[in-house]
C-alpha cells in the first residue's frame, strides 16, 4: 500500500506516483498534494474531449493537473463528477480547481444551474460561449448575449469568455463592450498548435489583454504528424526531451495556456513538463517552430471542422 502525505513537495510526490503501477480506488489511500487556490489560470491543464474514463481524471489529479478543460456537448460531466469529488473526498478543496466550462449559448439562469448540478459544483471559474454561431445574427443579438453570460459574474460565473473567436468577431464583441460598459472576455480558447498558427489573432489578444487557451495543442487527428515532424524531433533530441514537450513548450513561452487531451496516464505526467522546457528554448529553436506552420496548408489540412467553420463565419460577417 502506498501513502500519499499532505505537503509532501512536488517532486517527492513524482517519484513515490511513478512508482505506483496501477490506482484502484479502494486499494490506495491517498492524501493531495494542495497547491493552494486558483486564482490565476493556470499554464497547463487538461482536455477532456473524448475522455471516458475516470481514473484517467483521477490520475491527472494526482500528477498535479488543476485546470480542467469541459463542454456540454462532450457526454462525460458525470465521470468529471466523479473525479472530482473522489478528490475532495481525499482533502482537495474547490479552491484548488480550475474549472472551464464551454456553451454554444445560455437559455437560461436554470441552464447554468443545471450544469453546475452534473458536476456537483457551486461555480465555473471560466464559462466560454463554444462559439460565435449562435451569437452574431446581428449587433442586438451579441450585445445580449454577451450581457447576459457576464450577468452571472459572481457567484456561479468567476469569469466569462469565449472559444474559437477570430479577429472579426473579437473586434465586434470589444466595440460592444466598450459601447455598452462591459466587461471584455477574459480569455478565448482556439486550436493553436506548431502547424495551426495564428500570429495576428495572438497579437490581437495580448493587445486586448484577453489570455489565450490553445486546445489541440499537439494536434488533433495530425497528432502523428505533429510529434514526428523533423523540426521538433530536432530541437527536441538536442534537449533530451519529447517533441511533446518541444510543441507545448514553445505555446507556454508564447504566454499560450494549453490543455492537451490524453488518453494515457504517462503522457499526462510528459505534458506538465514542458513548463520547464519553455526556458531552453533559445530564439533560433523558436524562430524555427514558428515557421513550421509556414511549409502546409494549415487552414485546409489541419484545422479541426469547429475551427474552419469559424473562420469562415467571421469572414462573412457584415455588419
Amino acid at each position: 500500500m502506498i501513502f500519499y502525505e499532505k505537503n509532501l513537495e512536488k517532486t517527492l510526490f513524482h517519484t513515490l506516483f511513478k512508482h505506483s503501477t496501477e490506482f484502484k480506488q479502494g486499494q490506495i489511500f491517498l492524501f493531495l498534494l494542495k497547491f493552494g487556490s486558483m486564482d490565476e489560470l493556470p499554464l497547463i491543464g487538461m482536455g477532456t474531449f473524448r475522455v471516458k474514463d475516470k481514473n484517467l481524471l483521477i490520475h491527472a489529479i494526482f500528477q498535479g493537473y488543476r485546470h480542467f478543460d469541459l463542454a456540454e456537448n462532450y457526454d462525460n460531466l458525470e465521470i468529471v463528477k466523479e473525479a472530482l469529488q473522489f478528490a475532495f473526498s481525499q482533502g482537495l478543496s474547490r479552491s484548488e480547481f480550475w474549472i472551464t466550462m464551454k456553451v454554444f449559448f445560455i437559455k437560461n439562469e436554470a441552464h447554468i444551474d443545471r450544469l453546475l448540478e452534473a458536476l456537483g459544483l457551486q461555480y465555473f471559474d471560466l464559462l466560454l460561449f463554444h462559439g460565435p454561431f449562435h451569437l452574431f445574427e446581428n449587433e442586438d443579438s451579441l450585445f445580449r448575449n454577451w450581457q447576459f453570460i457576464c450577468s452571472f459574474q459572481s457567484f456561479k460565473v468567476r469569469r466569462a469568455g469565449v472559444s474559437n473567436f477570430y479577429r472579426p468577431h473579437l473586434e465586434r464583441l470589444l466595440l460592444i463592450c466598450a459601447d455598452h460598459d462591459l466587461p471584455h472576455p477574459f480569455a478565448n480558447q482556439i486550436q493553436m498548435s506548431p502547424f495551426v498558427f495564428d500570429e495576428d489573432l495572438l497579437s490581437f489578444c495580448r493587445d486586448a489583454d484577453i489570455k489565450i487557451i490553445s486546445y489541440s495543442p499537439l494536434g488533433f487527428e495530425y497528432s502523428n504528424m505533429l510529434l514526428y515532424n523533423n523540426f521538433l524531433l530536432q530541437i527536441a533530441n538536442s534537449l533530451h526531451v519529447s517533441a511533446a514537450e518541444i510543441a507545448l513548450g514553445w505555446l507556454l513561452q508564447k504566454g499560450v495556456s494549453v490543455i492537451p487531451t490524453s488518453s494515457k496516464i504517462e503522457h499526462l505526467a510528459e505534458n506538465l513538463k514542458a513548463e520547464n522546457v519553455k526556458v531552453h528554448l533559445t530564439p533560433s529553436m523558436i524562430q524555427m517552430i514558428n515557421e513550421i506552420h509556414l511549409s502546409f496548408d494549415c487552414q485546409t489540412m489541419f484545422l479541426i471542422d469547429v475551427a474552419l467553420s469559424a473562420i469562415e463565419h467571421g469572414n462573412l460577417l457584415t455588419w
